[in-house]
């Protein structure tokens, strides 16, 4: 890309910059590309073979678009500059992987006919907070008409860069072309794919290792989902284990045969896909359940190998993550290259709440997807040490069968010493039987799911928990139970696991009435259990294992004995370990 480069208004060079460089300093230092954003105009690849993607994460404000026939200046890529995106209250706000120093890329380049004399158009660039141009007048230091780049590094202490445009009293409004911002940090190594270009395909991302860079250290990246989408359980060239397809609510699983895929070592990969006919109504969607809000890379793999579609313009769709399109009339032949051939986009998402959804809209043709790996920051949750301390309780007890039972009984009370474990990412919460809640962790539990038919669910609303936090009833307040072998059907990747079960006996008041055994991926881990004799009427009790899975599921069942109440469960929390 060309552009006018400028100190001040009277002094201007031209020099030849490529996107994801920077200017008489080598291309080394921020050699990752985070984002190319064309500001009020849609998803194009530039004559550098750079995508840029779709305007987003800006405020309310309006777009313009160049008169037609209209050529800028001092550049090759026109597209990037016929359209801008202005307003009284710009102000972009980007989500990025982590906290420390990126490079922000601004493009300008004045288009609208009442601003063509300096000193009809200035305003304020602040980025992260901090003014970084004042009174910018685009065309006293580039020309109207004409391409202008100017470039910052600023640190970011969160995970939200803002880069907000400050207006004049009685001038035009602040304006701007193209956003793009650079990092030092590989955040994932696929996080800026070299994409129609790649002779191999990268199907490796972060690992969980803490990266230094300089004095900021940045929190490690851990993968929670490689999908397999369309196909089965597969491990890739790299030793990566993709889950089959899962976490889809809609479309049709298909596969290609006789076709060999470019770009790519891993056919397997890229031959099967997930695809919505305009048959069907409604959109492709994927929604991944994640442990806490924050910012997630979505890695999404594309080969187009439906033989109705073999060119350019065939089959095209737009991309949305947690609602936001994030590409516009994408193509996955032009953004591979040909037909049959590998490519990827990279990404970065803002989520609010436990669930990242992925959706894919037809424009023309059918909407597909082959892989889709997820990424983020380890989550650091507390493996808890149970120790137990004796009392003895006198108390009158209404049971849910209103008969009262006075007991005086030895009852074993749980108490916890917790130890902050950073090797521990929480994979799931889900509370058996029950609806969606926040614990007195602040940590949110998701509402049932993952259990196998059959089974049925049982609440005891404003049931005491006697040796529980109030804010955490609702855990023991509901509760699944089955005739039969209860089974909770759980999708991870490969590696060990913390699996915490959590029960409460509601029912009955006296133990030998209600006892199963607990398992874990076949393997029995308590016999026989009674959580009556363990605890004692209406307490919580919490039991911890571990597992290693070599596959893609990790299951937990509940076993019914002979001549016994039903098993039941009233909470299941898992947490990655490592490999």
């Amino acid at each position: 890309t060309t552009a006018t480069t400028a100190t001040t208004a009277t002094t201007a060079t031209t020099t030849t910059v490529k996107v994801g460089t920077t200017i008489g300093t080598g291309s080394t230092l921020y050699p990752y590309r985070l984002y190319s954003i064309n500001c009020g105009g849609t998803q194009y690849t530039d004559s550098d073979g750079i995508v840029w993607q779709t305007d987003a994460y800006y405020s309310t404000s309006t777009t313009a678009v160049a008169p037609t026939g209209f050529t800028i200046g001092g550049t090759t890529n026109q597209n990037l500059f016929l359209t801008q995106r202005y307003g009284q209250t710009l102000v972009y706000t980007i989500p990025v992987p982590a906290a420390g120093r990126y490079q922000v890329l601004l493009w300008f380049a004045d288009i609208y006919e009442g601003t063509t004399l300096a000193g009809t158009r200035t305003f304020d660039v602040l980025v992260g907070g901090q003014t970084v141009l004042t009174a910018l007048d685009i065309v006293a230091q580039a020309g109207w008409g004409n391409a202008l780049l100017k470039k910052f590094t600023v640190d970011v202490t969160g995970t939200t860069l803002v880069i907000s445009f400050k207006a004049y009293a009685n001038l035009d409004n602040p304006c701007i072309s193209g956003i793009q911002i650079n990092s030092k940090t590989n955040y994932a190594t696929t996080a800026a794919p070299t994409l129609s270009t790649a002779s191999t395909l990268s199907t490796t991302a972060a690992t969980t290792a803490t990266t230094t860079t300089g004095s900021t250290t940045t929190p490690a990246l851990v993968n929670y989902y490689r999908i397999n989408c369309g196909g089965p359980s597969y491990t890739d060239s790299t030793g990566a284990a993709w889950l089959a397809d899962s976490y889809f609510s809609t479309g049709l699983q298909a596969a290609a045969t006789g076709v060999t895929v470019a770009g790519t070592a891993d056919q397997t990969l890229f031959t099967t896909y997930r695809y919505m006919p305009t048959y069907l109504p409604g959109s492709l969607t994927y929604s991944f359940p994640v442990p806490a809000s924050g910012t997630y890379i979505v890695i999404m793999y594309f080969a187009e190998v439906m033989s109705a579609y073999q060119s350019i313009g065939a089959n095209y769709f737009n991309i949305a993550i947690q609602g936001n399109t994030v590409a516009t009339n994408f193509d996955p032949i032009a953004a591979a290259g040909g037909f049959a051939t590998a490519t990827q986009q990279a990404y970065v998402a803002a989520v609010t709440g436990t669930t990242l959804t992925v959706t894919l809209t037809n424009v023309v043709g059918y909407p597909f997807v082959s892989a889709i790996a997820v990424f983020g920051n380890a989550i650091s949750t507390t493996a808890s040490t149970t120790t137990a301390s004796t009392t003895t309780t006198t108390k009158t007890t209404t049971t849910t069968k209103t008969t009262t039972v006075t007991t005086t009984k030895t009852t074993t009370v749980s108490t916890t010493t917790t130890t902050t474990t950073a090797s521990l990412v929480n994979v799931y919460l889900i509370n058996c039987g029950g609806a969606a809640f926040t614990d007195s962790k602040s940590r949110t539990w998701a509402a049932d799911a993952y259990y196998n038919t059959g089974s049925a669910v049982a609440t005891f609303p404003g049931q005491t928990i006697f040796n529980a936090a109030t804010a955490d009833w609702p855990l023991y307040q509901s509760e699944r139970y089955f005739n039969g072998n209860l089974v909770y059907t759980l999708p991870v990747r490969p590696g060990r696991y913390q699996v915490i079960l959590y029960f409460d006996e509601c029912w009955w008041t006296t133990p030998g009435l209600r006892a199963f055994d607990i398992s874990v991926n076949g393997a029995v881990v308590t016999a026989a259990y009674d959580a009556i004799a363990d605890v004692g009427y209406s307490n919580a009790a919490v039991k911890t294992y571990t597992a290693t899975v070599t596959g893609a599921s990790l299951v937990v069942s509940l076993n019914q004995l002979a001549g016994l109440d039903n098993p039941k469960i009233n909470g299941i929390e898992v947490n990655y370990i490592g490999a």
